[in-house]
């Protein structure tokens, strides 16, 4: 939880906004009198508050919840999710490396499809297995991909990434020169290029899936370096062909990585 804003209101009655979030989203707790004074001991990004039918307001775009007579909250309550939780928003407040390397010390590309574990998750499954032990696993994941960002990129000259010396580095290109130590840099293509992917219980934002380079280049059907020089006519093809396109994704999840991480894709 983070605390945003404290103001009077009138003589005594005092109001406290809070902001809150989990995993799904976000919104303003708002705290009104002696419920305001509990909010001076909660530390942002750590207290967790389990609330028990909250009223619920919303109004030009903006959503609120707030105490009512049947509302119950618990205070860094002992369960789990509390521990998760935590966890999440510390991920969070992390620099976040623009192209994270596919782990595949974890995951062998070549192996990891015919493993023991053949398991077809939804991204529910995936979530619940996530929260309730910290070992890593892998499976199957059947999405539908709703966006494809592969020629907005190659427009601006960001279709491969990477980053040196802490600082993300763009271009249509396998290799750059990084500009602060003058080394060559191998690039990578850039995770924004899928957009939002979905199955019918949840969704994964566009840039939040950590991809082999076997997987890009089967998502693809060609070869990065075929990508990489391919004219716009193709590239637009290309992204025709993949939009709204369910796919199977051999995938792995790690706490140490906490992204999805996509190890090969089966059409």
């Amino acid at each position: 939880m983070l605390v945003q804003v404290t103001k009077k209101q009138g003589g005594t009655a005092e109001l406290v906004n809070v902001g809150v979030f989990d995993n799904t989203g976000e919104t303003t707790l708002t705290l009104w009198e002696v419920a305001s004074h509990s909010a001076a001991t909660w530390k942002p990004s750590h207290t967790v508050l389990l609330l028990t039918d909250p009223g619920h307001s919303g109004s030009g775009g903006r959503n609120t919840i707030s105490l009512n007579a049947g509302t119950t909250v618990d205070v860094n309550p002992d369960v789990p999710e509390s521990t998760w939780l935590r966890k999440f928003a510390e991920n969070m407040t992390k620099t976040v490396h623009v192209n994270p390397t596919f782990p595949i010390d974890l995951f062998d590309p070549w192996t990891v499809a015919t493993g023991v574990s053949r398991v077809l998750y939804t991204l529910a499954d995936v979530d619940e297995q996530a929260r309730s032990s910290t070992e890593p696993f892998s499976g199957y994941l059947s999405m539908i991909v709703t966006e494809m960002n592969l020629t907005k990129l190659h427009l601006g000259n960001m279709s491969m990434c990477e980053e040196c010396c802490g600082i993300p580095m763009f271009a249509n290109k396998t290799v750059a020169i990084c500009k602060q130590c003058n080394t060559a840099v191998n690039l990578h293509p850039n995770p924004k290029i899928v957009g939002p992917v979905v199955d019918e219980t949840g969704r994964i934002a566009s840039g939040q899936i950590v991809w082999s380079e076997l997987a890009w280049e089967q998502l693809f059907g060609r070869t990065i370096d075929e990508v990489v020089t391919s004219n716009m006519e193709t590239l637009r093809a290309m992204e025709q062909s993949l939009l709204y396109r369910r796919l199977t994704l051999v995938f792995g999840w790690s706490e140490q990585v906490g992204k999805i991480a996509v190890a090969r894709v089966m059409a």
